[in-house]
């Protein structure tokens, strides 16, 4: 990993554990609302983004939304929904999201393989987005926990060339869920 990821990993930690930890209510519900088609401008929104690590071509190309930008605001957006409807901190003990939808449809059925179907075949990172929430709403519900981190690093590889491999990771973790897996909500 280079600095600058490393960097930007541990900012992003520091940014999602603050919003997990506070709870800020003005913040999440703001963040819930936030849509991957449109330009941020809300002030609290952006700074709470603030001091995020770009890269040289995101630095030139200011017009463009950078692809962590958009990772990070998706990340605080599924934690502020996860968080809506679980009491627990959303990132504590968390496991993969792919491993939670697993488990989700183990203990669901049919509705959420096809919905996870439909995100992994999505063809834009809006549709993916979308599908997510949804997801994500019913895992917290379910007081299951995700690793975020882990996610927001998916979310920037799936804007980019790695997509392919973000969809492959996480059929292979949604696949590996067995039965035994669904005993406890925290695991």
């Amino acid at each position: 990993m280079t600095d600058n990821k490393i960097e930007h990993a541990a900012w992003s930690v520091g940014r999602l554990q603050e919003l997990a930890e506070t709870g800020n209510p003005a913040l999440a519900a703001k963040l819930r609302r936030w849509n991957p088609a449109s330009v941020v401008t809300d002030a609290m929104i952006l700074s709470w983004m603030n001091g995020i690590k770009l890269t040289e071509w995101d630095m030139n190309h200011p017009q463009v939304p950078a692809q962590r930008e958009i990772a990070l605001l998706a990340t605080g957006s599924l934690m502020a929904t996860h968080m809506q409807k679980s009491h627990a901190n959303p990132m504590e003990n968390g496991i993969p999201f792919a491993s939670a939808v697993g488990r989700l449809a183990y203990r669901k059925g049919p509705g959420i393989i096809r919905r996870f179907t439909t995100l992994l075949n999505a063809k834009s990172f809006a549709t993916t987005f979308k599908y997510m929430q949804t997801l994500t709403t019913l895992i917290g519900a379910s007081g299951m926990t995700v690793d975020y981190l882990d996610l927001a690093d998916d979310l920037v590889k799936l804007q980019g060339p790695y997509r392919k491999q973000v969809i492959a990771k996480w059929s292979r973790l949604y696949a590996r869920v067995t039965p035994d897996d669904t005993d406890s909500p925290a695991k």
